[in-house]
């Protein structure tokens, strides 16, 4: 009974061995096989990263090329609207209100007519100077001045000696009974040149003036606005007083090609043009600044 049992016992730990050795083998087998799946898996990982890379450099050369022309074209904008701020602070009309407290034309008399009409902004040029450089001093130095002066060096005194011959005091020697005469020798002199100084270093300082720019500039006189502005109109206005623009302006060379007292397209160009060429408000009515312009009387 007891060998029965060991032999159980044998027959138990045999099975277990073999289904402790089935499921090495197993799981070895499956961890191979997860193994060469994660290898799959990461050689594909490294082509899709290849691909990115080649992929990344041509996106990265077309965004630089984008983000060049976004720059070129806000480059462009800003001029764009720096020359459009220029042009509407110079000639720009600015917006106007019409005034509901002044709906008729203030002091007006009968006989009288108006127009509502937009003035324009009116500007004048002033011409400023704009300091360029201030004003500054230099200073020059002069430096010494010499002169060469000559000079009279005494090397030998005058003197007297005697010498042979004959004069006026001559005096016989009484041993060789020669005449001896007394001669003045005159001094010996020597001639030196020396520099001397005229005037010493000096130091001299110049003004140099300030420097100016003329730079011209356009300032508004008048603002834009919408005035009343007294006109001809078919109260005032008669074939006699066209007749007498009408001649007024052809005088000026201004011709109208219209007949005379009548109110044609040819009369209100030439009443335009003058009106252009002698700086009034530019309008399709005649006004009065214009008929004054004209020396024609409008009453």
């Amino acid at each position: 009974m007891k060998k029965i049992r060991l032999v159980s016992i044998a027959s138990l730990l045999l099975v277990l061995f073999a289904f402790t050795a089935c499921n090495s083998t197993k799981n070895n087998a499956e961890l191979e096989e997860e193994q060469a799946q994660e290898d799959i898996l990461a050689q594909e990982d490294e082509e899709v990263l290849l691909d990115e890379e080649e992929l990344t450099e041509e996106e990265i050369a077309i965004q630089e090329h984008i983000t060049k022309q976004d720059e070129e074209i806000t480059a462009l904008n800003a001029e764009l609207e720096k020359q459009k701020k220029i042009a509407e602070s110079r000639y720009s009309y600015k917006e106007v209100v019409l005034s509901e407290d002044k709906p008729f034309p203030p002091e007006a008399k009968p006989g009288q007519c108006f127009a509502r009409i937009f003035v324009p902004q009116k500007t004048q040029t002033v011409t400023e100077k704009i300091l360029v450089k201030e004003a500054s001093e230099r200073l020059e130095v002069f430096p010494t001045v010499y002169d060469v002066v000559t000079e009279e060096i005494l090397v030998c005194p005058a003197y007297t000696t005697w010498k042979k011959g004959t004069g006026s005091i001559q005096k016989i020697d009484n041993q060789t009974g020669e005449i001896m005469c007394l001669v003045e020798v005159p001094a010996v002199y020597k001639t030196i040149y020396k520099e001397v100084v005229v005037s010493p270093p000096t130091t001299k300082s110049f003004e140099i003036p300030a420097e100016y720019q003329t730079v011209s500039r356009e300032e508004v006189v008048k603002e834009a606005s919408m005035e009343w502005v007294p006109v001809l109109c078919d109260v005032n206005m008669t074939p006699a007083k066209i007749t007498e623009i009408q001649t007024a302006l052809e005088e000026l060379g201004y011709p109208t090609g219209d007949f005379y007292g009548s109110l044609g397209s040819g009369t209100l160009e030439a009443i335009k043009l003058f009106q252009a060429d002698n700086d009034l408000l530019v309008t399709d009515y005649i006004t009065i600044e214009t008929l004054e312009q004209l020396d024609v009387t409008y009453f």
